[in-house]
């Protein structure tokens, strides 16, 4: 036994010795490395890797090398050593990704040069795993705000604010702000966000300047007075731009007629339409011979050469709002230097605008002295009662009213939007109920100067459009519908005239 394992041992010995002499291959294996991933803004400043480690303790091949190929396998350069391989200068590659790896080999092997591809290497050789190296171009981001309209030279400030900027994708150490003219001449270089809202462009004058970020790596010695287009492409990146036009005033000129005293509460206040938004160009007031209080208006020169629409609101004499409010009387597209005005903000068609009522007093006692006493807005010359005004609808802001005048004095029936409801209130109707349409039985409640019930034959009926909220107890200037109430009734219904033609305010705008 003893003797056999003896003679097991020898042939073992024996085996190793032939396999050695018989020149068996050992495959080459190139162990792990760790490290990275590296992230390198391509900027002019230089940029090297670190903290690369390998464990060869497992690795096979006398002979080694560090291999950076591009992503497509080319091998781009052959560092023998770490030193040399984080020597490397990777900004000088040009925007794009590479892969360091660690090569282990036995021998001569075909392949293994500068240009060749990786994948076409063969002999006794091995890689390690790799490590990527991106390397990205300068980047910005996005910035958001403006465009900002300013009017210069009136002494008083003129800041830019709500800029915000979206840096997720930005690339570059170093950053500042930069403004320009619109031919990219750098007027200043705001090293924040803060400094560029501190900037007063009121100084500026007028003309066009721009809103940058930018980004960049390399001491780029930026100073006012450069253009930003003769800097070296590569070295610096720039987000979108923010306009920000500073204007001198220009003047306006309104010529308008039929619009009506607004009392102390309210005023009119004209806007012009900029890209959409309005923009005022101030308020005025109008006196009891329908004469405005000032006809001729300075604007914003920018923002009147590009306006697209004039609009005319009614604003509350204490305004707490900056936007116009709903109740628009008059508005026009400019062609050319002109807008004509015309009441398309508060309804439109109202040229077909018919009526008719009925004078009776559903609501009373059937007393003979109240029998002409009542006025409703149907129609009930088929046998059922039906709306008895075709009106189009109103825009937001408006509300349409009833009304007859006796003895000089109008006198309401309510305001309604629905020809076919029953209006908003009944102060003077009595007890019984009434149709449910737009109406009034004046039975009860007289205004001061007036006895109830009347009698409204040959008095005037009249439907306005009215401004809402409205502060006058009187019609508005907007009457579609008005006409006598025959004096001789003869029966139901009878027809209200179209008012429109000559009564409705109407102008123009000139810049």
């Amino acid at each position: 036994m003893k003797k056999l394992f003896v003679m097991l041992a020898a042939a073992g010995l024996i085996l190793t010795s032939c396999g050695d002499d018989d020149g068996t291959t050992i495959e080459s294996s190139a162990g792990m490395i760790t490290g990275g991933p590296f992230e390198f803004a391509v900027d002019g400043l230089p940029d090297m890797v670190s903290g690369i480690t390998v464990n060869d303790a497992e690795a096979v091949g006398s002979r080694s090398t560090w291999v950076i190929t591009g992503a497509d396998g080319t091998i781009l350069g052959m560092p023998e050593t770490m030193e040399a391989l984080e020597g490397v200068n990777f900004d000088g590659a040009g925007v794009g990704e590479c892969f360091i790896w660690y090569a282990r080999y036995e021998g001569d092997v075909e392949g293994l040069a500068e240009n060749g591809d990786i994948n076409d290497v063969t002999g006794n050789f091995a890689l390690s795993n790799s490590i990527q190296v991106s390397r990205n171009a300068l980047n910005a981001g996005v910035i958001t705000g403006g465009p900002f309209n300013f009017t210069v030279s009136d002494g008083i400030a003129d800041m830019v604010s709500g800029i915000a900027i979206d840096n997720s994708t930005a690339v570059g150490v170093n950053s500042t702000w930069v403004i320009t003219d619109d031919q990219n001449n750098i007027l200043g270089l705001p090293g924040t966000l803060e400094m560029v809202e501190g900037n007063n462009f009121d100084g500026a004058g007028e003309g066009v300047c721009l809103i940058w970020y930018m980004r960049y790596g390399t001491d780029m010695n930026l100073e006012a007075g450069m253009n930003v287009s003769d800097l070296v492409t590569g070295t610096y990146a720039l987000s979108n731009s923010l306009t920000v036009n500073r204007s001198l005033m220009a003047d306006m000129s309104v010529n308008l007629t039929g619009l009506e005293d607004l009392g102390d509460d309210f005023v009119y206040e004209g806007w012009i339409i900029v890209e959409g938004s309005p923009v005022s160009t101030g308020t005025f007031t109008v006196d009891a011979n329908g004469t405005p209080s000032a006809t001729s208006f300075e604007v914003n020169g920018a923002d009147l050469a590009s306006a697209t629409k004039f609009v005319l609101s009614i604003e509350p004499a204490q305004d707490s709002d900056p936007a116009p409010a709903d109740t628009k009387i008059l508005a026009g597209d400019f062609d050319g230097n002109t807008a004509s005005l015309a009441t398309s903000t508060v309804g439109t068609n109202f040229e077909g605008a018919t009526g008719k009522y009925i004078v009776a007093t559903p609501t009373g006692t059937g007393d003979p002295s109240e029998e002409f006493s009542g006025i409703w807005f149907l129609d009930n010359s088929s046998g059922t009662a039906v709306a008895g005004l075709d009106l189009p609808e109103l825009s937001a802001g408006w509300k349409y009213e009833g009304w007859v005048v006796i003895d000089g004095t109008p006198v309401t029936t309510g305001t309604f939007t629905d020809p076919a409801a029953a209006d908003e209130a009944a102060p003077f109707s009595g007890a019984n109920g009434g149709p449910s349409f737009p109406g009034e039985d004046f039975l009860n409640n007289a205004p001061a100067g007036l006895t109830f019930p009347t009698d409204l034959r040959g008095k005037t009926a009249v439907i306005s459009i009215e401004p809402y909220p409205d502060n006058s107890t009187a019609p508005f200037t907007l009457k579609p519908l008005a006409g006598m109430i025959p004096a001789s009734l003869s029966g139901n219904p009878y027809s209200i005239d179209n008012n429109v033609s000559g009564s409705f305010p109407t102008g123009s705008v000139s810049r």
